[in-house]
């Protein structure tokens, strides 16, 4: 799968798939233990990093994500995990930053979600 070179946050366009993804552990209330997942992307911050995530559920609409640390219980979280129709957006502030999270258009082999940094938060 092709993608993009990691790094900073810039006003350009960086694609994190494949290699730059790693498996962690995500904790929910509602499956009762550990899930692995193997779409987490660490984007640096002056307060650590914070932690992305996507899938596509087997059923149901696919899942954005971000936190410091899935492995809590959803409900001990300070982060959130939604669910996004294609071609929405949605604003968040986390950590200091403001970010737009834009579910884009779905090819026929993959989901794709833009996340536009707007930093700091003011």
């Amino acid at each position: 799968m092709l993608s993009g070179e990691g790094g900073a946050i810039t006003d350009r366009e960086r694609c994190f798939t494949g290699y730059n993804a790693y498996e962690d552990r995500i904790n929910s209330v509602y499956s009762g233990d550990y899930d692995f997942e193997d779409v987490f992307v660490d984007v640096s911050s002056p307060v650590g990093a914070i932690r992305m995530y996507a899938t596509n559920l087997v059923l149901g609409t696919p899942e954005f994500g971000f936190d410091v640390d899935f492995s809590k219980l959803d409900i001990l979280r300070d982060g959130k995990i939604i669910t996004m129709s294609e071609r929405t957006k949605q604003s968040f502030t986390y950590k200091g930053y403001k970010f737009n999270v834009e579910r884009r258009g779905d090819s026929s082999d993959f989901k794709e979600f833009l996340v536009t940094f707007i930093t700091p938060a003011n």
